[in-house]
Parts: structure tokens; sequence; C-alpha cells
């Protein structure tokens, strides 16, 4: 069975986003700046927005599709290779935009996947119906 969860999106996300634009912008506004470096700062700024904006958690069969916007590859990943899912509230960069974040550790693997679903709870009891030897802490 399909099923998608969104990301949780955080105010701190958000802001830090803006605060990133205003740290260009407000230059341009009192120098004589190139307006095509506003263009370009503008045009990446809206990739970061559509890449927090579009962050996805699919799971499918053994399968945990992680979706990051339009410029950044699919990650896929196997919820039968799960070992077990933690809280954090890791600042790390992650596809998640939130800092409301859980650490999915895999077999064989020391760094997590660091992730904020929006129905946190649903998400790892879908995760734990396919992989019941999945902790929880």
């Amino acid at each position: 069975m399909l099923k998608t969860y969104k990301t949780r999106i955080g105010f701190t996300v958000i802001f830090a986003i803006a605060l990133a634009y205003m740290v260009f912008l407000i230059p341009v506004c009192l120098f004589d700046i190139n307006w095509a470096f506003v263009l370009i700062i503008s045009m990446l700024m809206a990739a970061a927005i559509d890449s927090v904006m579009h962050i996805k958690y699919v799971i499918f069969d053994d399968t945990l599709t992680v979706k990051s916007g339009l410029f950044v590859e699919d990650a896929h990943y196997k919820i039968s290779e799960i070992s077990s899912i933690q809280k954090t509230n890791s600042i790390l960069s992650a596809p998640a935009a939130s800092l409301k974040r859980i650490a999915i550790f895999f077999h064989g693997q020391k760094r997590p996947l660091v992730i904020s679903p929006r129905n946190e709870a649903d998400f790892i009891a879908q995760l734990k119906s396919i992989n019941p030897e999945i902790q929880t802490f």
C-alpha cells in the first residue's frame, strides 16, 4: 500500500530562509548593486523554498522514499533494514523542514536518516507494521 507523509514545516526553517534572503537583499537596496544579482539570489531562494515545501516521505511495500523537491534526486531506503527510530533535535542538514525530527537508524550504517514527518506517530506505526523489529526510543 502506498502512503505519503508530508514534512512538518517549522517556523525556524522558514525564518532562516527569509533571513538569508534579507541578508542579500538589504545591501542591494542600500547600495547601487546590479539587479541581476538580485534576480539570481531570488531564483536560488525560490529553489530553496520549493525544496522545503515539497519534502515528502513515501512508504510503498518495503521501501521508504524521500522526495525533496525538483532539484534533488529521490532517496530510497529498505524498511526491512531499519533497526531503530528515536526523536532528535539535530540541526544537521536533513530532508526535514522542522527541528522536531526523528532519526532512523539502519543496520550497518553509522549515520541515521533524519526526517520530520507531519503525522509522526502514524508514520512510525506504518514502518513498524512492515518491520516489527524496529525499536523506538
